[in-house]
């Protein structure tokens, strides 16, 4: 199926949002949010800090029920550019452990409660028809129970890359599995494609970048954790591409996170590496830029990277917190970044090599019922690409629920 129209998607929550379609649908609890923020500089993880690329923004999203159809209206308008998105929204169908549903839906794969290789919140999300098993549950029949509780993701999107890129159709799948307690196991997998040129047994096939269809371009990988007392540690495997029915030309991420008290006060403290450098296989395949870099399909939407906000070549390590405590909360992080090591003239991000120092440091707090949230950042190096700026910046942002 081809999903061939971004636009219709886009259309329809509109007319749901003036109530059009589902006039006697009824308000689910807190269904009613604004929020609006602002930011006085650009930074790398903007997307996944803020949910918005601009300056100033403005956004409600309204959650409605309507019998056994439930979904969430989402429109956000970026003030300087004069845009308007409706990312967030969906319709869906609750049936048993799953549902079935239509939408920008955010999706955020990966056992890292920070990053993930293969679909992050950095970019905005694909269109996309989905099925999703919700419960985490475990099979009734004795010859699958073994697996333990599971949980399943599979959608079929729209990819626009945005530029002078040829959209394309995007298919991906998320499994996990928690086989012994506090043992978790992740299969993630997505392939790009033009529907009217791919050929099924490559889409599914090992090679998804030559043979049949080298129009499709596929990405997969694994990821672990296992948390023990107030301990977790997790580490995700992303291949850029296929060697038979396997993936190689691996990208990395690894972490550890602890929840602990610093005198009385309930604390999180999280150490995580990310590296997307690929090295060159022994064939002679992949090397430096691979990572989110195929010529026909980089894996971006609307020209920004679906997976690590650190883009191809990259390398991030660092140290978040966050103290929640009894009027207000404390989130801070530290790390060092590498972005473009390899120098790629043409890298989205930076035109050279650059590195140096991130920080944040926030405090939020509750405000006659508005929650106000302000952050001070700070970027040690310039990204002339991105019009990230070395220096500091900081952001304010307001919400309320109704």
């Amino acid at each position: 199926m081809k999903i061939s129209a971004r636009r219709g998607i886009i259309t329809f929550f509109a007319f749901v949002s003036v109530g059009g379609f589902f006039p006697k649908a009824t308000a689910a609890d807190d269904a009613l949010t604004f929020h609006a923020g602002f930011t006085s500089g650009s930074i790398l993880e903007q997307g996944s800090t803020y949910g918005a690329d601009s300056s100033v923004w403005v956004d409600g999203q309204y959650r409605f029920e309507l019998g056994p159809v439930e979904g969430r209206v989402r429109a956000k308008y970026e003030i300087p550019e004069g845009t308007l998105f409706y990312d967030g929204s969906y319709v869906q169908f609750p049936f048993g452990d799953w549902v079935a549903g239509v939408g920008v839906k955010d999706r955020h794969w990966s056992l890292s409660p920070n990053t993930s290789l293969i679909l992050s919140d950095n970019a905005s999300p694909v269109p996309a028809i989905y099925l999703t098993k919700t419960d985490r549950s475990a099979f009734k029949a004795p010859i699958l129970s073994w697996i333990g509780p599971w949980e399943a993701d599979l959608f079929l999107g729209y990819n626009d890359k945005g530029g002078n890129f040829r959209d394309a159709n995007m298919l991906g799948a998320r499994v996990v599995v928690e086989p012994i307690k506090d043992l978790e196991i992740e299969a993630v997998w997505t392939t790009q494609f033009f529907p009217d040129d791919a050929d099924l047994r490559n889409i599914f096939g090992g090679e998804t970048n030559a043979g049949i269809s080298p129009d499709a371009n596929g990405m997969a990988g694994f990821g672990v954790a296992y948390a023990w007392g107030g301990n977790r540690i997790y580490t995700q495997v992303i291949g850029e591409d296929a060697a038979g029915l396997a993936p190689s030309c691996f990208m990395y991420l690894a972490g550890y996170s602890r929840q602990t008290r610093i005198g009385t006060i309930p604390s999180t403290l999280n150490l995580e590496v990310v590296d997307t450098r690929i090295s060159e296989s022994p064939n002679g395949y992949c090397g430096p830029g691979t990572a989110y870099r195929n010529g026909t399909h980089p894996y971006i939407q609307d020209g920004v990277v679906m997976g690590a906000p650190i883009d191809s070549e990259g390398v991030s390590v660092s140290v978040r917190g966050t103290h929640d405590l009894p009027d207000y909360d404390i989130d801070w992080s530290l790390g060092y970044d590498v972005v473009n090591d390899a120098s790629i003239a043409n890298h989205r991000l930076s035109s050279q090599r650059v590195d140096g120092l991130s920080a944040h440091l926030g405090l939020g707090f509750d405000y006659h019922g508005t929650r106000v949230m302000s952050r001070v950042h700070y970027n040690g190096y310039e990204l002339d690409r991105a019009a990230i700026d070395e220096g500091l910046a900081f952001s304010i942002e307001l919400s309320k629920s109704f």
